[in-house]
């Protein structure tokens, strides 16, 4: 069974898309899993960490000669998409957004009907019996709300947010839960699993904060499925906490973007170690650890939360 998953973040500049990119890179090169990763953020952030320059011309070429489309186009149109291999990693796929995608945001021509969401959905079931896909990661916009929760109500099976230091990161959590379960319901009956937050750009010497941000996110999560219970919103579901893995502050997740002349993303070369000195070894083992950690705990918790026994 595949399982679909959405990434979402109402505010901006918490670490939406390097959760995106962390998760599947650790969930496909050491937990060996075949996942897809879907950028439905218009800024195309996501498709610029994973595609290089060489592979976003090749991409574009390939969509151009066999009539395959990018995120948006496939969505709104109802096109096959283009599933792209991310360069140096087995059984990891993308299928890229495009920044011509801002334009129509803010022309809101992006903002899909349930129809079209779920005749997507049915697109991905194809794609995930082509590919023999374990997991399917749905990268989404921040803020766009009419495009947010239509897709992760219909599309997702589970969402999973991070969270920064910060009072507004914090306190964005229980908006977060109680706007997406206040509106997700006009859409489904059968509301998305919240399987947690992760704590992104932490410090390694930061444990006292830590312990206090998880503390403070905890309780905003159980805050907000407390309000919607007493609602009458949500009924009995469950739902997760905080992750304990943290994706700490690393040089290099701050160079996702970096798109050179070669196959490999930038950060998947520094997975594989192709960068010598040891400051670049020290970030690496500590890019390891943590996405590696991310991954075992990811499906740690689907089990927990979802009752999902990996393949």
């Amino acid at each position: 069974m595949t399982v679909l998953i959405g990434v979402v973040a109402f505010k901006g500049g918490v670490g939406k898309t390097t959760l995106a990119t962390c998760l599947g890179l650790g969930l496909s090169m050491f937990s060996k899993r075949s996942v897809l990763l879907v950028d439905f953020d218009p800024q195309a952030n996501l498709t610029e960490a994973l595609l290089t320059q060489t592979n976003m011309l090749d991409a574009i070429g390939r969509a151009e000669s066999y009539n395959l489309a990018f995120s948006y186009e496939a969505l709104l149109q109802g096109r096959e998409p283009l599933v792209y291999p991310i360069g140096g990693v087995d059984n990891l796929y993308i299928v890229p957004s495009h920044p011509k995608y801002m334009l129509w945001a803010a022309q809101r021509v992006i903002e899909p009907t349930q129809d079209k969401v779920q005749f997507f959905r049915s697109i991905l079931g194809s794609l995930a019996q082509k590919h023999n896909l374990d997991y399917i990661i749905v990268d989404l916009p921040p803020q766009m709300y009419g495009v947010v929760v239509p897709i992760a109500s219909v599309i997702t099976d589970y969402i999973i947010t991070p969270v920064i230091k910060g009072a507004f990161s914090v306190d964005s959590v229980g908006y977060l839960i109680d706007t997406y379960y206040n509106v997700a319901r006009s859409y489904t009956k059968k509301p998305t699993t919240f399987l947690g937050a992760v704590l992104m750009k932490f410090s390694t010497v930061e444990t006292q904060v830590v312990n206090n941000v998880k503390a403070a996110v905890e309780k905003r999560i159980k805050d907000a499925f407390e309000r919607l219970k007493g609602a009458g919103i949500i009924g009995g579901i469950s739902y997760g906490g905080v992750f304990n893995t943290i994706i700490h502050y690393n040089r290099i997740l701050t160079k996702l973007r970096n798109m050179p002349w070669t196959r490999e993303p930038y950060i998947v070369r520094h997975l594989h170690g192709r960068f010598g000195g040891e400051r670049s070894r020290r970030d690496q083992r500590l890019l390891v650890n943590d996405i590696s950690g991310l991954a075992r705990e990811f499906e740690m918790k689907l089990k927990e939360v979802g009752g999902v026994e990996p393949a």
